[in-house]
This record gives structure tokens, C-alpha cells and sequence, in this order.
């Protein structure tokens, strides 16, 4: 479920639109109603949420001010924002900070809802686009990895520079040593997690060591290695 919170400075709006919304069925967690811009400020910075209603006028911070900390903070946030004024000015300026849409006082619970469930699916969509990028990147990676191992660094280097080769060389050690010493229990009966495999560590695996961060990565890693040992390599 996705987070919101609710911010108007008139506490009887506030908790009828909060009592008005059906937020189980809307597939969202209400995590509380403020009224003021800096107990929602508060608020964000405890648990950042997914969605943010906010009036615009209010004391300590105005819903414009809020807007723009909570985008600092989650630039995936869908704010809407509500408002007595029919001012094009406030409207204009919600909308160049981000906001989804512009609501006027008084609110129809309806259209807030509906508001709200198109909230909900721009969020969907926002993290079905980003675990697409991951996959991807992971795609990416995979194919450095093999490139890496069974071409050797010259050849990644030359298909992909040395940027993507130092980039994940931070993670590789963890992933080598597993891979690694669990050739060696498997081929060699060495104990596992002995620290004694980086005696036997061949040229071509240390030359794949700079890249890989996965268990899928660790597997390839200890089939090579085991290769190498079956062939007397290391």
C-alpha cells in the first residue's frame, strides 16, 4: 500500500476529507492528518509518504513551501494540493513545483478520491518503470560479467572502457572469496570460509574479480574456477 498524509489548517476539513476517504479499497495506508505545514514537515521526515494533500495557506509553512521540501525528499511524491483561493497564481506555481492537480475549496469528496486512485496508479507505474531500469542495469551487468570472465580484462576493456570496470570493482571481493573457496570445498575439500583460497587464485580470476556483486555472479565465478582446477590452470 502507498502512504499519505493529509495537511489543511482547518481541522474540521481536514477530518471530514480524511473520514470521507476510503483508503483501504484506494489501495493506500493514511498515515495521519496535520495542521500545519511544519507538523506535516515533521511528519514527512519521520516516514516519508507516497502521496501528500495539502492546503495552501497555512501557518509556519505554506502548502507551496511543503510541496517543494516534500519533492526534496521523494521526488516521486504525488501531491495535490487544495485550496479557498481561486487564484491561477497558486495553481500555476503548484503545478512548476510538481503537483499533480489543483483542488478547490469546497471539496468534492468524489473528485478527491478519484485524484487519489490516479495517485496510486502514477505510483505503480513509477515503480514497475523503475524495477525495469534495475533489470536492465542487471541484464548490463551480466553480460560485463561474462565478457569480463571468458574474454579476459583486455578484451571488457576494450568492448566497454574502463569506467563500468571500476564502477562495481568496490563489491567484487565479497563475491570473489565466496565463489572462490566454494570451488575449493567442492573440487579440493579445502574448508569453507577457511581464507585459504586466495593462494590458488589464477591470473584469469583475478582478472574477473574487479567486476560482479550477485549470487549469479559468484556461480559463474566458482564454475570457472572450477574449470581451471579440473584443467590444472591454477
Amino acid at each position: 500500500m502507498y502512504r499519505a498524509i493529509l495537511c489543511d489548517d482547518n481541522e474540521i476539513i481536514a477530518q471530514g476529507l480524511s473520514g470521507a476517504m476510503p483508503w483501504s479499497s484506494l489501495g493506500i495506508e493514511f498515515g495521519g492528518c496535520c495542521y500545519d505545514g511544519l507538523a506535516a514537515k515533521e511528519l514527512l521526515d519521520q516516514e516519508m509518504a507516497d502521496i501528500l494533500i495539502s492546503d495552501v495557506r497555512m501557518p509556519f509553512m505554506d502548502g507551496l513551501e511543503l510541496t517543494r521540501y516534500a519533492r526534496e525528499k521523494n521526488p516521486d511524491i504525488r501531491v495535490i494540493i487544495i485550496s479557498g483561493y481561486d487564484d491561477f497564481r497558486y495553481a500555476q506555481e503548484a503545478i512548476k513545483l510538481g503537483a499533480m492537480d489543483y483542488l478547490l475549496k469546497p471539496v468534492d469528496p468524489e473528485e478527491l478520491a478519484g485524484l487519489l486512485k490516479r495517485a496510486v496508479r502514477e505510483c505503480r507505474q513509477r515503480e514497475e518503470q523503475k524495477a525495469l531500469a534495475s533489470k536492465d542495469e542487471q541484464n548490463r551487468q551480466g553480460e560485463q560479467m561474462r565478457c569480463l570472465i571468458y574474454d579476459g580484462p583486455k578484451v571488457f576493456e576494450a568492448r566497454y572502457g574502463s569506467g563500468p570496470f571500476q564502477k562495481v570493482s568496490r563489491t567484487a571481493s565479497v563475491v570473489l572469496v565466496a565463489a572462490i573457496e566454494l570451488a575449493i570445498f567442492i573440487n579440493q575439500g579445502v574448508p569453507y570460509f577457511t581464507g585459504t583460497a586466495i593462494p590458488f587464485v589464477s591470473p584469469t580470476i583475478i582478472g574477473c574479480v574487479q567486476l560482479g556483486a550477485t549470487v549469479d555472479y559468484a556461480i559463474l565465478l566458482t564454475t570457472r574456477f572450477r574449470e581451471e582446477l579440473q584443467s590444472g590452470k591454477s
